[in-house]
């Protein structure tokens, strides 16, 4: 009987080398084929073209380990899981396999093209060490299973993706494997067989099995694996529990036009570019209408020319609840922006306007107040004004804050800060409420606080509500 913990697979010190150059490929190959047969140690080296696609890996993989794979296109998952699988062999180091039973499900499903459906079964079934009379025994059940009898006589060069996919998991399944290794297999079936597929490997694992799964569907990989891996470059740069592995790549998954990785606690993230200087029409402020007095268009015309500006604005100050460093608020957190300006002028009435931009120079988040008493006053020399936003729905990335002072009767810009020269950078860092990292791999443009609660039922006595443990966190700004 086989125990948890047995060893199946060990990896040490292995490096995969792989050639970009079509013409210099087949005369590397055939260079390393010598080395081979007249043993010969491996170089470790780069010749021309080449680059290491996989680089110092070491891990061992126990008999009931279940084993997520995250990382970036290109980080080396799949080529990492096809050295397990034997179908490459490492360049340097070593791997040692202590079963026979392994399955590779990825997106070429290890079938012949030129086979059909049936005889591709028979095929692997074969390989996998089935007798004769086993394979007659379970072909209509993997038919079945596979959902395929209208094509199952058909070449599999004319199935889809999801279509061998779907043929080679069925296979898989209807025989006795101790490691089950899935590369990104879930995205090309239907939603109705990945489901299938999934209530699977959940039986598998919980009956010991042991599995591989490398997927960019965090929602399979959080409820699927205990553990995962970090890729990134060829190199495994994080272990350990899946929620936090998951967490860190999101980190390092910065969109593209931001910074390639996130800045850590503690840290000053770079200044965002400048942007282009708002118009008068499009950004802060509106023309004078018509019915506008002879007084606010003067005034509009003496603080929107081309001249200085009469207020200075020399500092953006953020302040978030609960704090997580200088220049950073988590997801749904409190976020209290405080601009020191300076003014040549008086007036009875002003705006705030702030804007979070993010790193596509987007604007995220605009608004502009207070729209009624208290008001804000503007006194001559040094001003203090504040707003609070009460939860940021941002999701996870970096931005920059811009913010300007309005004429509250003409709309005239009195002094702005963040357009010309650049905004003040603002890092949005992830807090793992409300399924934010199902969020991010949604590619959710924001997320939202939300009030869970019964509004009404058939019997109020069958269920308790309990309003006092709801969670309210609306997306609002607090003026003031």
């Amino acid at each position: 009987m086989t125990a948890l913990g047995e060893t199946l697979i060990r990896v040490d010190a292995v490096s995969k080398r792989f050639c970009r150059r079509g013409d210099r490929m087949l005369r590397y190959g055939m260079q390393d084929l010598v080395r081979d047969l007249v043993l010969a140690p491996p170089r470790d080296m780069l010749r021309e073209g080449e680059f290491w696609g996989l680089r110092d890996i070491n891990l061992t993989i126990r008999r009931g380990d279940v084993i997520g794979l995250v990382g970036h296109n290109g980080a080396g998952k799949s080529s990492f899981l096809k050295l397990l699988a034997g179908i490459y062999r490492p360049t340097l180091g070593s791997i040692t396999i202590n079963t026979a039973k392994v399955a590779l499900l990825d997106h070429g499903a290890g079938l012949d093209p030129m086979q059909t459906g049936r005889e591709s079964i028979f095929t692997k079934l074969a390989l996998l060490g089935q007798e004769p009379a086993q394979i007659h025994e379970r072909v209509d059940a993997i038919i079945a299973l596979a959902e395929l009898g209208h094509v199952i006589d058909a070449a599999v060069c004319t199935y889809s993706t999801g279509m061998r996919v779907r043929l080679a998991f069925a296979i898989y399944a209807n025989v006795d494997v101790d490691i089950f290794i899935v590369d990104d297999s879930l995205g090309v079936a239907d939603i109705r067989f990945a489901q299938r597929m999934q209530r699977y490997w959940q039986d598998f694992v919980a009956a010991g099995g042991t599995l591989l799964l490398a997927s960019h569907e965090m929602y399979q990989m959080r409820s699927l694996c205990r553990r995962a891996l970090l890729f990134d470059h060829g190199r495994i740069v994080g272990e350990g529990d899946t929620e936090a592995i998951i967490a860190e790549y999101l980190l390092r998954s910065a969109p593209p036009g931001a910074t390639a990785e996130w800045q850590s606690e503690g840290q000053e993230p770079d200044v965002v570019p400048a942007f282009e200087v708002p118009s008068a029409e499009t950004v802060l402020t509106e023309l004078p209408t018509e019915g506008q007095s002879a007084l606010a268009i003067e005034r509009f015309a003496r603080f929107s020319g081309s001249g200085a500006f009469p207020v200075r604005i020399t500092a953006i100050e953020t302040e978030a609840e609960p704090a997580v460093g200088p220049r950073a608020v988590q997801v749904q957190g409190q976020l209290k922006v405080r601009v020191h300006c300076e003014s040549d002028i008086e007036l009875e009435r002003v705006l705030f306007g702030l804007e979070i931009f993010n790193a596509h120079k987007q604007v995220a988040i605009h608004v502009r107040g207070p729209d009624a008493a208290p008001y804000y006053r503007l006194m001559q020399g040094r001003n203090v004004f504040s707003a609070t936003l009460v939860h940021v729905p941002l999701m996870p990335g970096q931005y920059s804050v811009c913010a300007a002072l309005v004429d509250s009767e003409s709309k005239a810009i009195l002094g702005m800060r963040g357009w010309e020269e650049g905004g003040d950078p603002l890092t949005v860092l992830p807090s793992f409420g409300n399924d934010l990292l199902g969020a991010v791999s949604r590619s959710a443009l924001m997320t939202a606080g939300v009030h869970w609660m019964i509004d009404s039922v058939a019997n109020p006595g069958d269920v308790a509500r309990n309003d006092e443990h709801s969670v309210i966190s609306d997306a609002l700004v607090q003026q003031g």
